[in-house]
């Protein structure tokens, strides 16, 4: 979902260009979505504040009309989905608030259906994983890997089940690759050590210490070649490890099938929230075993398996997004 203040900067560049006072500087504008989705993301934000960016708290959203869609075809569009009608009520129940909550524990806690949940013990996030993996570990299906992954809320969570995992993999093929970090400016080098600069994982950022194993599941962070289907957020398969290239196999898109070999490049993260811009020579991937909510949004996935054994704020709307994956 949009920030509230990208509407309103539309909104004004649209009265510049015409020289219009009106909304949108008088034109019609057609906007799509669902508010059943991830709020906007705000660094080290309040609920308060995370709740502030929806574009419905902006003085425009007084000129907005709303138009309905009432069926779901994700859901209808998804072999998977038992029980359709049940399912669907079930999600509009969650995105619209009004699913049962925990009595006399609060307002904020939503009681999920008992044969959704694994016990929540000390065993609990490597019981999830097994659920969800352990028939692909055993049969060596790698196939099965396109539509599936368990979501979390941090990206250190997402690091920490990726680990987990991969060490489960079977594959006796393994290999680390170390990225080379420095900082933008050269000038101010010597004031951040090269140690403390590994440390740092910036979101949308490969780690300094990427481990690997043949035919695991990765994803690609970085638009490569969008006419080959190397797109931000693909998902592939590791065929050989190599020192300069990686070969792996395309899971999904239109090029689904396709082999491609992966480079290092440099990355330099946009929005890092550093007082200086981190330098990172690494490949562009990290394991998809494991994705936060905020990248499962708008993909479709046969099963997932869903980590909340941290607390943290999630709109209904969040959840509805989760479960829609």
């Amino acid at each position: 979902m949009i920030h509230k203040h990208v509407l309103e900067c539309v909104h004004r560049t649209l009265c510049d260009i015409t020289q219009i006072d009106k909304p949108s500087g008088g034109k019609v504008v057609l906007l799509g979505g669902n508010f059943r989705q991830v709020l906007p993301v705000i660094r080290h934000g309040t609920q308060a504040e995370i709740i502030n960016s929806n574009i419905m708290q902006s003085f425009f959203w007084q000129n907005i009309t709303m138009f309905h869609l009432t069926i779901n075809m994700r859901v209808r569009s998804n072999a998977h989905s038992n029980n359709q009608a049940d399912f669907e009520n079930f999600l509009l129940r969650i995105g619209n608030g009004k699913e049962k909550l925990y009595p006399n524990v609060g307002s904020a806690k939503l009681q999920l259906p008992k044969d959704l949940c694994i016990c929540p013990d000390k065993n609990g996030l490597k019981n999830l994983t097994h659920k969800l993996y352990s028939d692909i570990l055993e049969s060596s299906d790698y196939s099965k890997f396109t539509d599936r992954a368990i979501l979390t809320t941090t990206n250190d969570d997402v690091d920490t089940i990726n680990t987990m995992v991969m060490d489960m993999f079977p594959s006796t093929v393994s290999k680390t690759y170390l990225s080379a970090d420095t900082v933008e400016d050269e000038s101010t080098g010597y004031l951040y050590p090269t140690e403390f600069l590994n440390t740092i994982t910036p979101s949308g950022t490969p780690p300094h210490k990427l481990t690997l194993k043949k035919h695991a599941p990765i994803m690609l962070l970085r638009n490569l070649n969008p006419a080959a289907g190397l797109l931000n957020g693909t998902r592939l398969s590791v065929l050989n490890l190599g020192t300069r290239l990686i070969e792996t196999k395309i899971l999904t898109g239109t090029h689904a099938g396709d082999t491609v070999f992966l480079p290092r490049i440099t990355i330099i993260p946009s929005d890092a929230g550093l007082p200086f811009n981190l330098k990172r020579r690494q490949f562009p991937i990290r394991p998809a075993f494991s994705i936060t909510i905020n990248k499962a949004q708008g993909q479709t996935l046969g099963k997932i398996g869903l980590d909340l054994t941290k607390p943290c704020f999630l709109s209904w709307p969040a959840l509805c997004c989760i479960f829609q994956s």
